[in-house]
């Protein structure tokens, strides 16, 4: 009899591990590209998430921006719903629109069905600036708030830490804000919350300012931006922004892309450890195996494509094609995925693994039935939009002596990688068996094309 009791017992309790509400860890990399070969420092990342989980080769953002694509990220909405439309307050990033939209993100939808929120990180470019909606507050949804104020950075930053503003220096220690969000998140799994838990984790790494941990400062040495086909090759025939780029691209302009290459990688490096770090922790508090762990990106980068030396505003594959690996209950180690995912699939995905409603203000569509082999009908493609409002300066850079008026981000040599023309809107075409098609409008002219991913290499 005892032994009866003690069978049946045991079997409940398996039965209570596997069907308890997962917990969901969503990791968002700041502007680490899939084209230029962004995941190579990753290989704990590649390890531990896409190696016993699924990656998904053709996950594409839908606005190359930080800001924009980190609102698709929360909202599962497409830029011209949620209108933060590009990384300053003026574009929506942290405004009063913003604001009243937080009541439709991941943490008040989680928290709505009973889940522990916390965010740690970076949230959107403008949060907590005096300039920006409410300055510094906690967002709806979140059970736990430690959020950088401002755009991005690794030392001498300000953290708006539930209700309360810490100061960091420059002390690796004490302030590098990369291993600040690894501990702050290794914390909050620490202290073991009694609900489900959400924990959004948000690093620096890899935008600028590419500041390396000191351990990490001599890695990568000798290596290069990827010389693809697209690197150093003329854009005569694209819009103007980029046409303007001088051709052939200077020896300065090279070594400028090189030297933020290495530097891009050594951030990862810290990235690398952070993730590395959160995984064991589950392990060892016993609650790896019901955790979905989500790694992505909210926008890729380049690096000398068609002469533009550094940044991410463009609509080509390598500002636009990023990285996702995930893990977690009822998912095939080694899974390999052609199936074209969206930053605004995340959400509503999240939304649908704890069995929560998805709203009707979400554009994008869960692959829950995917993650899970449930889905048996073969996707092969999908239309899709690309969205971006330039950002410019009216006045002339004093430095500069060709013309940098109402264009932005012109480093080095005064090469703009942005101006307020350069807005477009694209259709995308991904089929996995017949190639793909781009069709875009821009505020001045058109641009359209066939097989973009290899115009773009």
């Amino acid at each position: 009899m005892l032994l009866w009791l003690t069978a049946f017992t045991i079997a409940q309790f398996l039965e209570c591990q596997v069907t308890a509400r997962p917990n969901i860890v969503l990791i968002v990399a700041d502007d680490l590209d899939l084209e230029l070969n962004g995941t190579f420092p990753l290989s704990k990342t590649r390890k531990l998430i896409a190696g016993q989980g699924a990656n998904f080769t053709n996950m594409y953002v839908t606005n190359p921006l930080s800001c924009p694509s980190r609102a698709s990220i929360l909202s599962g909405m497409y830029p011209h719903n949620h209108r933060v439309i590009n990384n300053s307050v003026q574009g929506g990033c942290s405004d009063h629109n913003w604001r009243q939209l937080e009541k439709l993100t991941l943490g008040s939808l989680l928290q709505k069905e009973s889940y522990t929120t916390c965010f740690v990180g970076s949230y959107l470019d403008e949060y907590g600036l005096s300039n920006a909606s409410g300055g510094y507050y906690v967002p709806l949804g979140w059970s736990s708030w430690k959020a950088l104020v401002g755009k991005s950075a690794y030392y001498n930053y300000k953290v708006f830490d539930n209700g309360e503003i810490k100061v960091h220096d420059d002390q690796y220690a004490a302030d590098y804000f990369t291993d600040y969000v690894k501990n702050a998140s290794i914390e909050f799994i620490q202290g073991k919350p009694s609900d489900p838990f959400f924990l959004f984790i948000a690093p620096p790494a890899c935008s600028p300012p590419f500041t390396p941990a000191p351990q990490f400062k001599s890695m990568f040495a000798k290596q290069k931006a990827p010389r693809t086909k697209s690197y150093g090759a003329t854009g005569k025939d694209k819009h103007w922004l980029v046409a303007q780029a001088p051709h052939p691209m200077s020896k300065a302009a090279a070594e400028f892309a090189d030297a933020t290459l290495r530097n891009r990688w050594r951030t990862l490096l810290s990235l690398d450890d952070l993730v590395d770090g959160v995984v064991k922790e589950l392990s060892e508090q016993g609650i790896l195996d019901n955790t979905y762990i989500f790694f992505t990106s909210d926008s890729g980068y380049h690096l000398g494509q068609f002469n533009l030396p550094n940044g991410n505003r463009q609509l080509y594959e390598f500002d636009t094609h990023v990285p996702l690996y995930v893990r977690g209950p009822h998912i095939k180690p080694g899974t390999v995925s052609k199936v074209p995912v969206l930053t605004i699939d995340l959400a509503p995905t999240i939304v649908d693994l704890v069995n929560g409603t998805k709203p009707s203000s979400m554009d994008g569509r869960t692959f829950k039935g995917i993650l899970q082999n449930e889905s048996m009908a073969v996707i092969r493609g999908r239309e899709f939009l690309i969205q971006h409002s330039g950002e410019g300066v009216i006045s002339q850079l004093k430095k500069c002596k060709r013309s940098t008026v109402n264009q932005t981000a012109c480093l080095p040599e005064c090469v703009c990688e942005d101006s307020f023309n350069n807005t477009y809107s694209c259709l995308r075409s991904i089929d996995t068996s017949l190639g793909n098609t781009v069709y875009c409008e821009f505020a001045d002219t058109l641009v359209s094309g066939k097989n973009i991913h290899m115009n773009s290499l």
